[in-house]
C-alpha cells in the first residue's frame, strides 16, 4: 500500500453570527487553518488554527479578540493533546450563546477574556486539563436570578489550576480562584464514579480534599450592590467572610471533615452615624467515625445566640439558646426586616437515642 502524505488547508474564512433584534454582526476570521492527514499509526493528523472575532456592526468598540489552537495525537496512545491561547475576547458576544441556550441564567456579559489551556483528552473518563493565567476584565453581568436586579461589576476574575480524571479517581491540584472581592483556593481527591453520601456513610469515602477563601464584603457590596439584602442607607465599610471545607485521613482516628464559615470585623455608617458589629456569626461542623459510625459535632455562635449539637445516629442531643430582641436589634441596623419589634427568648433542648428494636426516639423541649 501507499501512504497518503498532504495536508488541509482553509484559509481566509468568514462566519457570521446574529441574533434576530439586535444590531451585533460577530465575525469569526479564520485567516488560516491547517490540517495534516494522519501518518504512522495516527488517527487525526496535526491541526493549527488561528481566528479572529469581533462585532463589525461598529455596536462595541474595541479590536477583534484572537484564538490560537494546536490539537494533535500524543505520541504512542490515542488521546488528543490540545494547546489554546485566547487573547481579548469580547464577553459581549455572550448574547449569541445565550439565545441559543435560553435556560442560562446570565442575561448579558461585557468584558474581556483571555487565558492558556493545555489538556489531553482520551475519553470522557480519561483527560486532563491544566489553566493558565486563565483571566476576564472589566466585566459586567446582567442576571437578576444570581446578583440581583442590579449588574454586577468586576475590574477582574483570575483562574489557574489543574484537573484530570483517570477513570477511577478525579483530582484537582492548586485551583485557584482571585477576583475584586474574594480569594479562594482548592485542592483534592475524589474516587470516580462519586459516591452518593448516605445516613450510614455520610462522608466521601476515600476522598481528600481542602476548599478555603475569604470574602471582603464591602468589595463585594460594590461589585454587585443588590446581592446582599442591606439597608438602602447603610454603607458598609469593612467586614469579612472567611469559608473552609476539608476532608483528611488522619492517623488513629480516619477519615474526618470539617467545615466553617465565620464572618467578623462589620463596620459600617448608617443613617449618618458609625456602627459596627465585631463577632455576628461563626458556624463550626465535624464530622469523622467513631467505632465505626459517623460522629457529628456542630456548634453556631453569635452576641444573640448560640446553638450546638453532637452525636451519632444512636445517641444525640442539642441544646441552644437565643436572645430575640438582641436579634433584631442588631439585624435590624443591618438589613431591612419585614416586621417592626422582635422580643423573648428561645431555649431549645433535644435528643435522640435508637433503641434496642432499631426504632429512633427523640425528644426535646423548645421555651420561648
Amino acid at each position: 500500500s501507499v501512504a497518503v502524505q498532504g495536508k488541509i488547508v482553509l484559509t481566509d474564512a468568514k462566519v457570521m453570527l446574529t441574533e434576530a433584534g439586535r444590531p451585533e454582526k460577530w465575525v469569526v476570521e479564520i485567516p488560516a487553518a491547517h490540517m495534516s492527514l494522519p501518518s504512522g499509526g495516527q488517527w487525526l493528523g496535526p491541526i493549527e488554527l488561528q481566528a479572529a472575532i469581533g462585532d463589525a456592526s461598529g455596536t462595541h468598540a474595541g479590536q477583534p479578540g484572537s484564538i490560537a489552537a494546536q490539537l494533535q495525537q500524543a505520541a504512542g496512545s490515542q488521546a488528543l493533546e490540545l494547546d489554546a491561547k485566547v487573547d481579548q475576547i469580547p464577553l459581549e458576544f455572550w448574547h449569541v450563546v445565550r439565545a441559543r441556550l435560553p435556560s442560562l441564567p446570565i442575561d448579558d456579559l461585557q468584558g474581556r477574556f483571555s487565558g492558556t489551556v493545555r489538556g489531553q483528552l482520551a475519553d470522557t473518563e480519561h483527560w486532563a486539563v491544566e489553566a493558565e493565567q486563565v483571566s476576564a476584565s472589566n466585566i459586567l453581568m446582567n442576571a437578576p436570578s444570581l446578583v440581583g436586579s442590579k449588574p454586577a461589576q468586576l475590574d477582574s476574575v483570575l483562574l489557574s489550576g489543574k484537573a484530570s480524571l483517570d477513570g477511577q479517581q478525579l483530582v484537582v491540584d492548586g485551583a485557584r480562584l482571585q477576583c475584586d472581592f474574594a480569594s479562594a483556593a482548592a485542592q483534592g481527591s475524589i474516587p470516580w464514579p462519586i459516591p452518593i453520601p448516605t445516613l450510614a456513610q455520610p462522608m466521601l469515602q476515600g476522598a481528600t480534599f481542602d476548599a478555603r477563601g475569604t470574602i471582603d464584603l464591602p468589595k463585594l457590596v460594590k461589585a454587585a450592590e443588590t446581592l446582599l439584602p442591606f439597608r438602602d442607607d447603610l454603607q458598609l465599610n469593612a467586614g469579612t467572610a472567611q469559608f473552609i471545607l476539608t476532608q483528611q485521613e488522619t492517623p488513629g482516628t480516619g477519615l474526618g471533615a470539617r467545615g466553617s464559615i465565620r464572618l467578623a470585623g462589620l463596620r459600617a455608617v448608617a443613617a449618618g452615624q458609625e456602627i459596627d458589629w465585631q463577632t455576628p456569626l461563626s458556624m463550626d461542623a465535624g464530622l469523622n467515625h467513631n467505632a465505626g459510625r459517623p460522629n457529628f459535632t456542630a456548634a453556631a455562635t453569635a452576641d444573640f445566640g448560640t446553638l450546638r449539637a453532637g452525636g451519632d445516629l444512636a445517641v444525640g442531643n442539642m441544646e441552644g439558646n437565643l436572645d430575640l430582641a438582641r436579634l433584631y436589634a442588631e439585624a435590624s441596623r443591618w438589613i431591612e426586616l419585614p416586621f417592626r419589634n422582635m422580643t423573648g427568648d428561645m431555649k431549645l433542648q433535644a435528643n435522640w437515642k435508637m433503641s434496642e428494636a432499631g426504632q429512633l426516639v427523640a425528644g426535646g423541649t423548645l421555651q420561648t
